[in-house]
């Protein structure tokens, strides 16, 4: 598991960001470590609250190889607010960006 930590500019609150499972390995997140994007279109039940998709912005030297992965659900992402689970999901990988 991939693990990285954010503070909030507002209130130096620490988030947690968590790919994947097994043994943790520290990440360092850029400037801009998780956003989310959101689904507002008007044929959804849910529509103020449904979360459409997460990036997560990693600075490493190295391709994190073990996140690639053609099952669809087997790496999950989870960011955190202590223990609080904010964001819950599934690495879609793209090491172009």
């Amino acid at each position: 598991m991939y693990i990285g930590y954010f503070r909030d500019n507002n209130d130096d609150s620490l988030y947690t960001v968590e790919i994947g499972t097994g043994s943790t390995t520290e990440i360092t997140l850029s400037g801009t470590p998780f956003t989310t994007k959101m689904d507002n279109s008007d044929d959804i039940i849910y529509k103020p609250v449904k979360y459409t998709g997460a990036t997560v912005e990693a600075i490493t030297d190295d391709i994190l190889y073990d996140i690639y992965n053609t099952d669809s659900r087997s790496v999950p992402v989870i960011l955190k607010k202590g223990n609080q689970i904010l964001f819950s999901g599934y690495n879609t990988p793209n090491a172009y960006d």
